[in-house]
């Protein structure tokens, strides 16, 4: 007869195995709980990421958060933590913040940095989700929601205002050819009329193969008409046809040669600020010089219609063109009574023929409707007119 003996195992080692196996079968054993990738935005010294599980993570036993990695392609380093979302942190001063909305089947986790990365470096990017409660690295993951090498830029470098223009330069940090930026396609310009339409449109693309020396035709679209980088690393755009007066903003994305999709996310990112003029400090308005008499002196829109597309800008004004400078405005209602004195020292350039006035009063308020006159004095002569304000 033979005895049959049953192995003994002690409940503490029973407890680990059973530990470890759900932990394996978390990590290696379900695609679902890989996060994917939606997108990566990399634009001027900036970067931004956008995954999802496709399901909610409150129905996830055991789940713990996400990990967000990066990679510098450039100094040959494995992938490092860059970012780690603990799920059920609510504290926002905690390194490991959760800080999402509640889930939804449509929700995008979003990671962004501004610290980081560097303009015209590759990087790659990856994230990864977590077992709550566990330090393991789910190394699969890691590899397998890895993106190829993205870049970031470029970099405006100056945007100056001229007479109906505007003259932008950027640059990417880096030469553009192959070996220093992978896959780069080239440039585009974009244009916002901001007192015109909602978003930026295409003013302007620059194709990296398209070159005189490739035999095309230096007029067609998307000619790269740049100078070798090592020659002049600043690449300008120049514009003669924009209206003076009027808010615009500019920006400047790079793009890769694979695939033809506009960055939007990095078209206002790259708005870069550098105005110091009326309203928004983003908005920047063409203008001419200074004037040597007070002969051209107006006031644009005239009449004044609240509104109209003048005002989707978010700005109720009016502009004083055609100004010596200095000068000193005088707004008076038709009986005579002084509504607005308006100087240099009230947001003008002294390099512009410009003067904004926000239709208040002296006292801040709103004025009414109706007819007013106006009236400029400088040292190159004087000047009266009427404006009409329509609400």
């Amino acid at each position: 007869m033979t005895v049959r003996r049953e192995a003994r195992i002690r409940p503490p080692l029973v407890l680990a195995l059973v530990s470890v196996v759900v932990l394996l079968l978390w990590v290696s054993g379900a695609a679902a709980l890989c996060p994917r990738i939606k997108y990566v935005s990399v634009c001027d010294e900036w970067v931004e990421i956008g995954w999802t599980l496709g399901v909610d993570e409150a129905g996830i036993d055991d789940f713990g958060g996400y990990r967000v990695w990066m990679r510098d392609v450039n100094d040959d380093l494995e992938f490092e933590l860059a970012r780690q979302y603990t799920w059920g942190q609510n504290d926002p001063d905690s390194l490991d913040y959760w800080g999402f909305d509640p889930f939804d089947e449509d929700s995008i986790r979003v990671y962004v940095d501004s610290m980081s990365v560097v303009n015209g470096r590759p990087y790659r990017f990856s994230v990864t989700a977590f077992v709550a409660g566990a330090d393991t690295v789910a190394t699969a993951c890691l590899a397998k929601n890895a993106t190829d090498n993205v870049f970031t830029g470029p970099q405006i470098e100056f945007i100056e205002i001229t007479d109906k223009g505007v003259d932008i330069g950027w640059n990417m940090a880096v030469n553009e050819d192959a070996q220093a930026v992978e896959n780069f396609g080239g440039y585009r310009v974009w244009i916002r009329d901001v007192w015109a339409e909602e978003e930026f449109h295409l003013a302007r693309e620059y194709v990296r193969a398209v070159n005189a020396d490739a035999g095309y035709d230096s007029t067609a679209a998307g000619f790269w008409d740049f100078d070798p980088y090592y020659i002049d690393p600043v690449r300008l755009y120049r514009n003669r046809s924009l209206q003076n007066g009027f808010p615009y903003m500019f920006s400047v994305t790079a793009f890769d040669d694979t695939l033809g999709a506009v960055n939007t996310r990095c078209r206002r990112r790259n708005s870069r600020v550098f105005a110091d003029g009326p309203g928004d400090p983003g908005y920047y308005y063409p203008r001419e010089g200074t004037k040597a008499s007070a002969d051209e002196i107006q006031v644009i829109p005239n009449p004044y219609r609240a509104g109209a597309d003048w005002e989707l800008g978010g700005e109720r004004r009016v502009m004083f063109i055609g100004l010596p400078y200095p000068a000193t405005i005088r707004i008076y209602t038709v009986s005579g009574s002084l509504v607005r004195t308006l100087t240099e020292d009230d947001g003008r350039d002294p390099d512009s023929d410009q003067q904004p006035w926000n239709l208040k009063n002296a006292d801040g308020e709103e004025i009414a409707p109706g007819v007013y006159i106006w009236n400029v004095e400088s040292s190159a002569g004087e000047a009266t007119g009427k404006m009409m304000i329509i609400k």
